[in-house]
């Protein structure tokens, strides 16, 4: 969420952008551009307006925005040996320059999404909503199982 000073200071960053288009842009300066990197010239232009982000991490290291889906939480795992190997190979990029976040809790979680997360990322297709609308609307336990963990006494595990 951007409040409304935030706002107002990228609104002057966006007037002030040429209104050329780019084709190659370098991404340390806000820019029109064209391409699928929309949420870098994002970045750029936020930067360029003094607007920096909160961490998006509990202090356990676990998400609060997820890049990937609901229903895929429980594969969402950090690599499990120095080679940077995962269960889920296509999160490599997510989990690079994050080991300070996840290092210290390996051993201690299971689950790498907070219990509540506020965003799941993947949405291209309508009926992942209607997915997610049934798992949330489920009582805890069977959110869980149906995510892909099993509640034991000393918290979630991830099933294997």
């Amino acid at each position: 969420c951007l409040s409304q000073a935030a706002l107002s200071a990228l609104h002057e960053v966006l007037l002030a952008t040429p209104n050329e288009l780019v084709e190659y842009p370098d991404f340390q300066s806000c820019a029109l551009a064209t391409g699928h990197r929309e949420d870098l010239m994002l970045a750029a232009c936020l930067r360029q307006a003094q607007i920096f982000p909160f961490p998006t991490t509990d202090i356990l290291g676990r998400e609060w925005f997820s890049i990937r889906p609901l229903m895929a939480v429980s594969a969402h795992q950090p690599p499990h040996n120095s080679s940077g190997d995962t269960e889920s190979p296509q999160a490599w990029n997510f989990w690079t320059g994050r080991g300070h976040l996840f290092l210290p809790c390996t051993q201690k979680l299971r689950q790498w999404i907070v219990e509540f997360g506020v965003s799941f990322n993947s949405f291209k297709q309508t009926s992942m909503f209607y997915e997610t609308w049934d798992i949330l609307n489920r009582t805890a336990s069977d959110r869980w199982k149906s995510l892909g963990f099993t509640l034991e006494l000393s918290g979630l595990r991830r099933k294997k």
